[in-house]
């Protein structure tokens, strides 16, 4: 006869929100496959490497513009193979470092689920998800500045290392990454107690 407690309203609501995450993770994953490969076939085209430029790094009067879009859709037949090579690496980084977040999330969500919440797997995978969105930023961050100033030598105008553009933009991944660290550090610090106070019983 089974005599376990039917779980409380609270502790439905939870499980209803692991499975939610999980569910939402799986989606995630199929939407970042399908985006990055119509990213990268977008990219090359018939007419020439496919790539979007601010407006504040032409040197044309966008004034119309502007108060429409921050960007212009550039296509060249003169980019160097460099250039087209990074745009395609920065595509591809972006969609593996997307899927490892979305992957690490749903772990997390999974081992919530199953009640392991200050276990080291979990710490792992915080610590997965912040190297992850570090990493990747600057990698996508890096091979897209390459990628850009081939496409602006191609029009002849002459690019720049860093656009700050370019670093405001991923500042907040940088700053998420920062924030899942340091809960990856406080999970330890709860395995730590935890293990701890368990030695006291």
């Amino acid at each position: 006869m089974n005599t376990a407690p039917a779980p409380t309203r609270a502790q439905r609501s939870a499980t209803a929100d692991f499975v939610t995450v999980i569910l939402f993770a799986i989606a995630a994953g199929i939407g970042t496959i399908i985006t990055t490969t119509l990213r990268l076939f977008d990219m090359f085209r018939p007419d020439g490497f496919a790539w979007r430029l601010h407006i504040d790094e032409l040197p044309v009067d966008t004034s119309f513009g502007a108060a429409l879009t921050d960007s212009v859709l550039v296509v060249s037949p003169d980019v160097n193979a460099v250039s087209m090579a990074s745009g395609a690496v920065s595509g591809i980084i972006a969609g593996l470092a997307a899927m490892t977040v979305t992957a690490a999330v749903a772990f997390v969500a999974w081992r919530f689920l199953r009640g392991g919440f200050f276990v080291t797997a979990t710490a792992r995978a915080f610590d997965v998800i912040g190297w992850t969105l570090l990493i990747g930023g600057v990698g996508v961050m890096s091979f897209d500045t390459l990628a850009r100033n081939g496409v602006l030598a191609a029009v002849g105008i002459e690019g720049e290392p860093i656009h700050p553009t370019e670093f405001a933009a991923f500042a907040p991944v940088w700053a998420i990454a920062v924030a899942v660290g340091l809960l990856g550090h406080a999970f330890r610090r709860g395995i730590r107690l935890q293990k701890e106070t368990e030695g006291l019983v």
